[in-house]
């Protein structure tokens, strides 16, 4: 609840549940700091592990890539990954992103964990072969302060 309660124009988060079927099986999220100068959306995931493998992952991110280019108007999306999980990167390779640079990160305490920051232009993400149904987007965009041009 925190999110939506601290979400502003000038930094936002939306947060998404991932089902099959009945099951809840991970969360995408969609967020970004300074969006109305900026374009540029993040995003961030978590996938059951018995649920990886089975293009659930790209799935999820390409539906928020989507979203954020064609609804809400992003120029550019990022994300990041440990360098050594390849699945994640590939995800990302597999949509399009290029290398961003190799950072130090301490997700852990005590721990050193470095991490492959990654950059998606809207011009260069592999477009699926499905189409995004989107509903409510009025209201939502309305609410994060994004100046809706086309509706």
């Amino acid at each position: 609840m925190a999110a939506r309660a601290e979400s502003t124009p000038e930094k936002w988060a939306l947060h998404f549940g991932v089902w099959r079927g009945n099951d809840f099986v991970g969360c995408q999220d969609l967020s970004a700091e300074g969006f109305g100068t900026l374009k540029t959306v993040s995003t961030g995931s978590w996938l059951r592990q018995d649920a990886q493998g089975q293009g659930l992952g790209k799935e999820m991110r390409t539906a928020v890539i989507l979203y954020a280019f064609d609804w809400l108007k992003a120029d550019t999306a990022v994300s990041e990954a440990a360098v050594w999980n390849s699945s994640s990167l590939g995800v990302s390779k597999s949509l399009g992103y290029e290398p961003n640079g190799i950072f130090r990160e301490s997700w852990k305490p005590a721990e050193l964990t470095e991490v492959q920051y990654l950059r998606l232009s809207s011009e260069r993400f592999i477009r699926p072969a499905w189409n995004l149904d989107v509903r409510g987007h009025v209201r939502s965009a309305d609410y994060l302060g994004i100046p809706l041009n086309d509706g």
